[in-house]
């Protein structure tokens, strides 16, 4: 009986995390991420069969070397070491070109990551606003915070928080966090910062 609750159980937390899933419409985003995973796994595997291919090469060469040197010595280990060193040349090769694709993929996945937690922020901000909620001042300044320390789509945001606050006004409770985020946007937006922090400040009130 204790088995059969176990399984149960299971089967009801593996069904609200498909249906959390299918929800939040993040499926593709994470089947994006496996699918990314395995051909880095490709990658990697066809690269060390490649390796290894070389090295069995490189194995044979001085095999034949051993074997011949006695008869031909001079030509044979001219040879072996032309041959020696094209293929080790060709290792590096692909040894740097195996790097540069992880590192490029590695760069992809990363991104895709970023761009996964930036729209579950961006559902939070929609869920606070459906409500009329003031936590939607502060899912902006959280999304304000990636954008900055991901060089990216901080313009945007900031303009999005200046519309906000304009409309409905600046809950005090928000404020350091607001001013702390607006310390770390680049200089070229310092402007606009710096609007919203007057902005914020004539618009600050205590919610109830």
């Amino acid at each position: 009986m204790g088995k059969i609750l176990a399984i149960l159980a299971g089967l009801i937390v593996f069904m609200t995390f498909i249906d959390f899933l299918l929800k939040w419409q993040i499926y593709p985003y994470l089947f994006s991420i496996v699918s990314m995973l395995f051909r880095v796994l490709y990658e990697f595997a066809f690269e060390s069969f490649v390796l290894v291919c070389l090295a069995l090469l490189v194995l044979s060469s001085w095999r034949l070397h051993r074997k011949f040197v006695s008869s031909k010595p001079n030509v044979l280990e001219k040879q072996i070491v032309d041959i020696k060193t094209s293929l080790e040349t060709q290792i590096k090769k692909s040894s740097d070109s195996s790097a540069a694709q992880v590192k490029s993929v590695d760069d992809k996945l990363s991104d895709k990551i970023f761009e996964i937690e930036r729209t579950l922020v961006d559902f939070e901000i929609e869920n606070h606003r459906s409500k009329n909620q003031v936590g939607e001042i502060s899912k902006m300044i959280k999304k304000l915070n990636m954008d900055i320390k991901r060089k990216w789509g901080v313009e945007d945001t900031l303009l999005e928080i200046k519309e906000y606050i304009k409309k409905k006004d600046m809950p005090n409770y928000y404020f350091e966090d607001l001013h702390n985020a607006l310390k770390n946007v680049p200089g070229s937006l310092k402007m606009i910062a710096d609007e919203i922090l007057k902005l914020a400040q004539e618009k600050l009130y205590n919610p109830r």
